[in-house]
């Protein structure tokens, strides 16, 4: 359909319905790319988790419970295993002990 009018009025209001139409084609387009580019990177966050989480049972699986290299040698001299005995009491422990014998 094809409308001619000589009216300035109508000129007016045809021109701002488009760029009204435009508008919302342009917020709409905006929004749909935003969902779309947040759904992405939550897939990407998802899929992030889910290989470190894979990484880590396939060496617990396989008996390899090593770091990768670059922790090994953080680990390497942080842990300290040994046993210990007590060698001497404070004297207030001493006089307890000595007066609940008596």
């Amino acid at each position: 359909m094809h409308y001619r009018t000589t009216n300035p009025f109508m000129h007016v209001l045809l021109v701002l319905g488009g760029l009204a139409i435009l508008g919302a084609a342009l917020i709409f387009g905006a929004v749909l790319l935003a969902i779309l580019l947040g759904i992405g990177v939550i897939l990407a966050i998802v899929l992030w988790v889910r290989f470190w989480l894979m990484r880590g049972l396939s060496r617990t699986r396989a008996g390899t419970t090593t770091p990768p290299p670059e922790q090994s040698r953080k680990r390497q001299h942080t842990v300290i295993e040994g046993e210990f005995r007590e060698v001497s009491r404070t004297r207030e422990e001493e006089r307890r002990r000595d007066d609940s014998q008596d």
